[in-house]
């Protein structure tokens, strides 16, 4: 016999700041602080999809290349003349909030709720290679995650 338990998510969302600005709301979902998927790659610069940075299979996310300042861009060719140089400039990653510093596993534990994926708190915060503690978080706190240098982590600053 099979009995469905209904997943709990407490809809109060829980403001996460990397360094001090916004990175997602964190959700409670059985008991596990979690943010969206999406938000977490649009942090690091991701368009729609999580390419070409990140891959999610099953309930794993990897991050399969560094990106910020190892992406090299190749010159396109102009026709003199045609284009002014001012229309040509490239940005790379303008919101980004941070980078992959090296290929690696971010999470295994991804899952999906209400047809969303979502990263758990923790993982998130052992890619960027530091620990975090709710055990002092009140209501209304946010949960900050402050690192200043590029350690051992997989993730870090946008340099």
């Amino acid at each position: 016999m099979f009995i469905a338990a209904p997943i709990y998510m407490k809809y109060e969302s829980v403001p996460v700041l990397l360094n001090g600005k916004p990175l997602a709301n964190a959700f409670t979902i059985n008991g596990v602080q979690a943010i969206k998927l999406e938000d977490f790659a649009k942090a690091a610069g991701a368009g729609v999809t999580l390419e070409p940075y990140f891959t999610l299979r099953g309930g794993t996310l990897t991050a399969k290349m560094s990106s910020g300042g190892d992406l090299k861009i190749r010159e396109a060719a102009v026709v003199p003349g045609q284009y002014k140089e001012d229309a040509l400039k490239i940005k790379i990653q303008p919101a980004a909030l941070f980078r992959v510093r090296k290929a690696g596993i971010v999470s295994s534990h991804v899952f999906m709720n209400e047809g969303k994926a979502f990263i758990p708190m923790t993982d998130v915060a052992k890619a960027f290679g530091i620990i975090i503690n709710y055990s002092n978080l009140k209501p209304g706190d946010s949960i900050n995650l402050n690192f200043t240098v590029n350690g051992d982590g997989i993730l870090g600053n946008v340099q």
